[in-house]
């Protein structure tokens, strides 16, 4: 029984690493990129930066990139923690904790 919370619990880490992204094509600009989210406003060519909640936002030429954290569920006893806004991204997303 051990090894299959060991196993469900790394499953739920893997999970959560991967995440989801969003990508948005904005005009291309020399020095940034501006998002049609008046939230996300201008953010310079080769800049990561949080957004809000979870979230982190990269600027490529004539891109902008969303990056969040992924859906994740473990198996009794383990539980899902809860974002810790405190932090940027990835390190906010929920993880996995196993008593």
């Amino acid at each position: 029984m051990k090894i299959l919370t060991t196993f469900v619990c790394i499953f739920a880490f893997l999970s959560v690493a991967l995440g989801w992204t969003s990508l948005e094509q904005v005009p291309v600009n020399s020095e940034y990129c501006e998002s049609s989210d008046p939230s996300t406003g201008k953010v310079k060519i080769g800049e990561s930066r949080p957004a809000t909640g979870c979230v982190r936002i990269t600027c490529s030429p004539g891109l902008i990139q969303f990056a969040g954290c992924g859906v994740a569920s473990v198996s009794k006893p383990c539980y899902m923690g809860e974002e810790d806004l405190s932090k940027p991204y990835p390190d906010c997303c929920p993880q996995p904790v196993c008593p």
